[in-house]
């Protein structure tokens, strides 16, 4: 029992220190985090564009890995997390706990890459349920 503590103990130490490295040494990271952002395209899987039902929300990921989506006074909070494998694939995890919809809608594994996350635009896909989703966000 001591042994199966002190290996866990040590397995979350390796975890945290990964974590920090990833975020101090992944770029995308500090582009993320630098601005609020909003909705400019939602391609579901049948060429509707969804975005209009994200025009009120402003989002925010923030450096302790946690996320805000506020429309008007009303804020659903949230987690994320990004990697970079390298520049061609950048995953970026969206997790909102008690998401109504739209914003269940951004929840899962979206990818990207180095083209499409710029300084004021982030484009991803996800295989959604029922085929491809895009989903582009704009600096506020």
């Amino acid at each position: 029992m001591k042994y199966l503590s002190l290996l866990l103990i040590l397995v979350g130490v390796i975890l945290f220190s990964t974590c920090k490295k990833d975020k101090d040494e992944n770029p995308y990271y500090a582009k993320l985090v630098a601005h609020s952002w909003k909705v400019s395209s939602f391609m579901n899987t049948d060429t509707t564009d969804i975005a209009a039902e994200f025009a009120e929300y402003r989002i925010q990921f923030k450096e302790d890995g946690t996320a805000t989506a506020t429309k008007g006074s009303s804020t659903t909070f949230g987690t994320y997390t990004i990697q970079e494998e390298d520049p061609s694939a950048i995953e970026l995890t969206i997790g909102f706990a008690a998401a109504s919809n739209p914003l269940d809608k951004m929840i899962g594994l979206w990818d990207t890459n180095e083209n499409d996350f710029t300084d004021g635009q982030l484009k991803m896909e996800q295989d959604g349920p029922s085929g491809l989703q895009t989903l582009t966000l704009v600096t506020y």
